[in-house]
């Protein structure tokens, strides 16, 4: 890069002796380098209120992520989408979804399963009545848990009466079968009974002495 001064002639080798020309009324001709640097920060910044745009835009509320750098961008996005709410989007999604699956099955039921039935498309041959109908339903998202976070939550809800042992057992492994988890519980209240008689013997032993 040239300061004030004529750079139209220069010839850019490695070994081309350069000759200034200063441009008139100038004295203040020099040579400078640039570096082709950035200011990190800035552009990190930038980078996540565009995120935050974007997120708005679609009906999602950006979760708060506190300051970040380029060490901690990539934690601080996966934080803002983490947090985001997206409860609001989700409710009108829901709404819209609601009505189209109530048309896509009302024609399945009405429309096209007597056709089937008429033209021998389809094995089943009983006809749906007028009044049947099918029903989505949309459960509410639950947000991920951690196998500690599960534990404790459903620790506190059986220390307040919300949950029972068994209730705890069904989450922490829902596919168990019920005799499965009346196995479970059984393990559990057996070893229970025996660390108590065994606390009791080594108790009475300690009398003794």
């Amino acid at each position: 890069m040239t300061i004030d001064a004529d750079d139209e002639q220069l010839k850019l080798n490695p070994d081309t002796i350069i000759n200034i020309k200063t441009d008139e009324g100038s004295d203040s001709a020099s040579i400078q380098t640039l570096k082709p640097t950035v200011d990190i920060d800035k552009v990190i910044q930038l980078a996540s209120s565009q995120i935050s745009l974007w997120l708005t835009a679609k009906g999602i509320r950006p979760g708060a992520i506190g300051t970040m750098n380029k060490d901690s961008f990539a934690s601080g996005v996966s934080k803002m989408i983490d947090e985001s709410d997206t409860y609001e989007s989700r409710v009108k999604q829901v709404e819209k979804y609601r009505k189209v699956e109530k048309e896509f099955w009302d024609k399945i039921l009405k429309v096209y399963h007597p056709v089937w039935v008429a033209n021998g498309a389809i094995d089943n041959s009983d006809i749906f009545t007028s009044t049947a109908y099918v029903q989505t339903v949309f459960p509410q998202p639950r947000p991920m848990q951690t196998r500690m976070e599960l534990l404790k939550e459903l620790d506190e809800a059986i220390g307040i009466g919300l949950e029972s042992r068994r209730g705890a057992l069904k989450a922490l492994y829902p596919e168990w079968s019920d005799s499965e988890i009346d196995e479970k519980l059984a393990e559990i209240d057996a070893e229970r009974t025996f660390n108590a008689l065994f606390e009791v013997g080594d108790g009475e032993e300690q009398n003794r002495d």
